[in-house]
């Protein structure tokens, strides 16, 4: 019996009903041809033509039934987000949007001596470096990095001394390169994936070079993560 495959669903029994009267139907028409003479030529022909596109139309309707079936008794995954995510993954997605504009505005201002201060944060799992956080003097010459000094002392890190830059972002164009790295972040937001933790960029630009003086990155929901970055004391050289 066909039925239990089935299951509840109404709409798989609604096309075997239909299977079982084609069937029936095909039944009553061989026990006609049986049983009744049919003389003319072409009323036999007529319904052997009929016969014919029975046996199609069964096994296609069949087809169809547990097709149907199939397909509704796969399961539907739903993913939801709680609001306070919903809020992070609309302002990251707001950042990425605003970023290049901000980016080709410093590009057409770079061409100038700039000193500033680059201060460098992240909290995480992993027990931080002694040197870690520490205030940073950078000289960039038209974007490019000439030279950066620690601006205190901190471990084996001593005020003045040349900075370990591997790690850090001490440029105008690294800090755009790790707001382009939150992409990554924003596919998260949307997906759902159990793989990844989502964290939201938060950006404030400087008003007269429009590169980044401020950047926060973390989430509401993600205890063991905090990165930031800082920018002060900006000044412009002959």
């Amino acid at each position: 019996m066909l039925l239990p495959m089935f299951g509840r669903n109404w709409y798989g029994l609604a096309l075997l009903d239909l299977v079982a009267m084609t069937v029936r139907a095909k039944k009553l028409m061989d026990e006609l041809l049986a049983s009744v003479a049919v003389s003319s030529r072409s009323t036999r022909a007529l319904v052997t033509m009929l016969l014919s596109v029975t046996a199609c139309i069964v096994p296609a309707i069949l087809a169809l039934v547990v097709a149907v079936d199939v397909q509704a008794s796969e399961p539907v995954y739903v993913y939801t987000i709680s609001p306070a995510l919903a809020a992070e993954r609309d302002s990251l997605a707001q950042t990425l949007a605003e970023y290049p504009s901000y980016e080709l505005s410093w590009t057409a201002k770079k061409h100038v001596v700039l000193t500033y201060t680059v201060r460098q944060k992240a909290e995480g799992m992993l027990a931080p470096d002694a040197c870690e956080g520490l205030p940073i003097r950078v000289r960039v010459e038209n974007g490019n990095l000439k030279k950066a000094t620690y601006a205190a002392t901190g471990g084996k890190c001593v005020a003045g001394a040349p900075a370990k830059t591997k790690g850090l972002y001490l440029t105008p164009s690294e800090f755009f390169s790790r707001i382009a790295q939150a992409r990554m972040s924003l596919e998260c937001y949307q997906s759902g994936l159990n793989h990844c933790l989502p964290s939201c960029m938060r950006v404030t630009y400087g008003p007269q070079y429009a590169f980044p003086v401020k950047m926060e990155d973390y989430s509401v929901e993600v205890s063991d993560y905090y990165w930031s970055l800082e920018v002060t004391d900006i000044k412009r050289e002959p």
